[in-house]
């Protein structure tokens, strides 16, 4: 309820019940004066119509008071109080805690107020952000380490297939180089979606994540399945003794009728949830990539409308506390089961990571990437 509306109907029953008493008191007055007049000598009947006139004079008092009580736990309850806890988060922002969610449940005013502070917080996280990774990029070498950026970042003039919204974050550890990737390839059926996650971060491992990236692009572009692609990237980059790399893939076809399939080479499971709120862990369905021969099997999965999936690597999962606790999967399922089945995957991404920041004390140990993917309702 918006705090106009709860003021309306305050004052209309304040007002209502002042009237109400009021004619009470009136019309009690009024016998009285007609008792005292058609009857001068009836003491009792007078003593009685006073303590009428008393008590609604008393029962006045006491509303009254009632009602001022009521009126200040109002304003404490939907004014005050939303106001004074958002001030407190507002201040721990300003003292340094930058990653503490801003959010008022109610009244809607005060909560939309929030909701906009957040949105702000967000962005001056994020440029914050950018600001430490270009400046940790000048100490790498700029020049080169901005053309990996740029070589390594989602393909911006690739759009997802009709129907779907597909969002992804990479976050690097360390500058502006990460060893994880993610990207929306084109394939001659559809569009492959495909996170990977290359051992360590900075120079080396984005110069590992840009050759698989180059692989698997001309790969998916020419219709090779994504099992005999990880495995030319094993024969082929063998030679690297650093190779180690995590990859999941989701191949959705143009036709919306079509199931969707996905392979998940050695990567920590993605989550799905289905239309009926459940979620499920999409587990590895072969090693990681890792320089030798392997098997990978792919697996079907009708994507309705309203179903998600959301895929993450290690350094989101992995990340700790400050009791030395991993984030794990929980607090992702507990998100994913929770959310409206329209939330856009930008929204998911965004509340998911500054979730799991906000708790983090080993964020920039590792790179984070989040993909969400879902099937959009009413499409």
């Amino acid at each position: 309820m918006r705090i106009r509306e709860g003021l309306r109907y305050f004052t209309l029953t304040f007002g209502l019940l002042i009237i109400s008493l009021a004619a009470y008191e009136r019309m009690a007055y009024e016998r009285a004066r007609t008792s005292l007049i058609n009857s001068p000598m009836g003491s009792s009947l007078i003593a009685r119509e006073a303590a009428d006139l008393s008590f609604a004079l008393t029962a006045a008092v006491v509303l009254d008071i009632f009602l001022l009580g009521l009126a200040w736990w109002s304003l404490h309850r939907w004014v005050l109080g939303p106001l004074n806890e958002m001030r407190e988060q507002l201040r721990r922002v300003a003292g340094g805690e930058r990653h503490t969610l801003i959010s008022i449940d109610s009244p809607m005013e005060i909560r939309e107020a929030a909701a906009d502070a957040e949105l702000m917080r967000r962005d001056l996280v994020r440029e914050i952000d950018q600001a430490r990774s270009a400046r940790q990029g000048l100490e790498q070498n700029a020049p080169i380490v901005e053309s990996m950026r740029k070589a390594l970042s989602a393909t911006n003039e690739i759009s997802p297939p009709v129907g779907m919204d597909i969002f992804g974050v990479t976050q690097p550890a360390r500058g502006v180089i990460a060893g994880d990737w993610w990207d929306i390839i084109p394939t001659p059926e559809g569009r492959a979606v495909v996170v990977v996650d290359v051992a360590g971060h900075g120079t080396e491992s984005g110069i590992l994540g840009l050759q698989i990236k180059a692989v698997m692009t001309a790969g998916f572009a020419a219709g090779v399945a994504p099992e005999i692609i990880f495995n030319r990237i094993s024969k082929d980059l063998r030679h690297i003794d650093a190779l180690h790399a995590t990859a999941f893939v989701v191949l959705i076809p143009n036709d919306s009728h079509l199931p969707v399939e996905w392979i998940n080479a050695g990567h920590p499971s993605a989550l799905f949830l289905d239309k009926t709120g459940a979620t499920h862990e999409l587990s590895a369905t072969g090693p990681m990539i890792a320089g030798f021969a392997a098997h990978w099997e792919r697996t079907e999965l009708k994507l309705a409308e309203g179903e998600r999936i959301l895929i993450m690597t290690d350094g989101l999962v992995e990340t700790r506390n400050k009791d030395n606790e991993e984030y794990g999967h929980e607090p992702l399922i507990k998100t994913l089961e929770t959310c409206q089945p329209g939330m856009g995957s930008e929204t998911l991404v965004s509340n998911l990571l500054t979730n799991a920041r906000g708790t983090s004390v080993t964020w920039d140990a590792d790179d984070v990437t989040l993909v969400s993917l879902t099937r959009r309702v009413g499409l």
